[in-house]
């Protein structure tokens, strides 16, 4: 999935615009190639931050930098993806109209 996300990443960051897009692309990748490296190099994932909640089976949960790039890129994307479709969306109508 790693080389996936950074192939994606590379053929969105070629092209013009799509700002929101290329940051989340790119924000992803970073989480993910982050993962990857600790995979290989230690043979699993550190994850150093916890949250304290009161309920025992989320307060055991930690996480890492880097699954936080790849939640916050994913959303960064598929925002990048709503608006683009929205504009989209909206010259299609106008060019009917017009028709």
């Amino acid at each position: 999935m790693t080389t996936v996300v950074t192939g994606a990443g590379a053929v969105v960051g070629a092209g013009k615009g799509r700002i929101l897009e290329k940051l989340g692309l790119t924000l992803t990748a970073a989480g993910a190639w982050s993962n990857t490296w600790d995979r290989f190099r230690r043979g699993y994932v550190v994850d150093y931050i916890g949250i304290r909640q009161k309920n025992k089976k989320f307060d055991r949960l930690t996480y890492n930098v880097g699954d936080f790039c790849i939640v916050a890129g994913s959303i960064l994307w598929v925002a990048g993806n709503t608006v683009k479709s929205g504009k989209s969306r909206k010259n299609k109508q106008k060019d009917l109209k017009i028709k």
